[in-house]
């Protein structure tokens, strides 16, 4: 059996290789509830809509709306949380984060997203 060691791959083009028969997620993101963003891959910003509501921004877009983002959040306390996806489009999705107590908008101290896809 081989290894290979590498820094970095690239297609011939220097963007990003295909992955055939596997499946990995094509953006992820963890932000603040005031949409400051701690970490993340192909998520270029995050909009702060309103209490409770923001906009992801992709780098590089889908290849259509039908891919699957994935979400949680939560805050210190006694308050949880649910946070759900909308407005999906091949640059951007919306996500609402709420109150599980009270359905109220809220926003909560630390939000996480994956999404699942192809790449334009």
């Amino acid at each position: 059996m081989s290894t290979i060691k590498a820094d970095t791959i690239q297609n011939r083009t220097g963007g990003p290789v295909t992955l055939t028969d596997q499946s990995a997620a094509k953006a992820w993101v963890r932000f603040a509830g005031s949409s400051t963003i701690q970490d993340s891959y192909n998520i270029a910003s995050i909009t702060d809509l309103e209490t409770g509501r923001y906009q992801q921004n992709f780098s590089s877009s889908m290849s259509n709306a039908n891919y699957a983002p994935t979400s949680n959040g939560g805050s210190s306390g006694n308050t949880g949380g649910s946070v759900y996806p909308y407005n999906v489009t091949a640059s951007s999705f919306r996500l609402e984060s709420l109150n599980t107590y009270n359905s109220s908008l809220i926003d909560h101290s630390h939000i996480a997203c994956t999404v699942d896809g192809d790449l334009a």
